[in-house]
Order: structure tokens, then C-alpha cells, then sequence
């Protein structure tokens, strides 16, 4: 199975989000902090081992330790709860596809559309131009 770009750019909004949160803010040299990362899928889909694990074990490298990320041994919400759990901080990171949040994020929704670029490269650049053009001022 392979990692729809829509999810990943997602997941990189929220997770960047987050660490922003925490890396960016005031710290003491001995800080601990620890983000609540809520996952709904089966630990051995991609999702988890080649997306999610892998972001989690690089923040906790970046940051020498002073970030874990820890997860729940259940979901702490449905795929369409996913929103409301990280913007009531229940989680401090969750994986969520646009197709559930359609009320909450609209412009992005543009990235969902398939066979859009030819390479990832040209589908980041896209994206990333069409993000600064049309997202930003309304705040997607």
C-alpha cells in the first residue's frame, strides 16, 4: 500500500503544528515534554510503520530527547473525530484525511484530486504555491 500525498500532507500540517507548538515556545535545558499522538489504524499498516512511527522516533531524535511522542494502546476517537480531538487537545498529533473534515479545511481539499502531477516533486511545488496564493489569507 502507498502513502496517499494528500495524507501525508496532512499529517505534516498537524504534526508540524504541534512540534511548532512545542519546539517553538520558551524552554528550560532540562525540559520534558511529551505529545499525545492519536492513531485509529492497525500498528502494522504503513501508515504507522513508514509515516507515523518514523515521525515520531525523528522529533524524539531532533529535540535529544526532551520531546516523546507517546501513543494510546486504543484510538482515542473515529477517523471523523480526528479534528475535535486535536483542536480540544485531547491529542497533541492525529493523522486525518480531508474527506472527514470538509466543515473544518476547504481549500485543501484541492490536493485530494488524482493523477495531478506527473512527479511528487512537481505535486509539492503545486501544492505549496497554491497554499501560499489561495490558503493562507483565509487561514486553511
Amino acid at each position: 500500500m502507498r502513502i496517499n500525498f494528500t495524507t501525508a500532507w496532512t499529517l505534516g500540517l498537524v504534526a508540524a503544528s504541534a512540534a511548532g507548538a512545542v519546539l517553538g515556545g520558551p524552554s528550560t535545558a532540562a525540559a520534558q515534554t511529551t505529545l499525545i499522538m492519536d492513531f485509529y489504524l492497525p500498528r502494522g499498516t504503513p501508515f504507522w510503520t513508514d509515516l507515523m512511527k518514523p515521525w515520531a522516533d525523528e522529533v524524539e531524535k531532533r529535540t535529544d530527547g526532551r520531546v516523546k511522542v507517546t501513543v494510546p494502546s486504543a484510538p482515542l476517537g473515529s477517523p471523523d473525530r480526528q479534528w475535535d480531538i486535536v483542536t480540544r487537545g485531547v491529542a497533541d498529533v492525529v493523522m486525518m484525511s480531508f474527506s472527514f473534515q470538509r466543515q473544518h479545511i476547504k481549500l485543501p481539499v484541492l490536493t485530494s484530486i488524482p493523477l495531478t502531477a506527473e512527479t511528487s516533486e512537481g505535486a509539492s511545488v503545486a501544492l505549496w504555491r497554491t497554499y501560499e496564493n489561495y490558503c493562507l489569507a483565509p487561514d486553511e
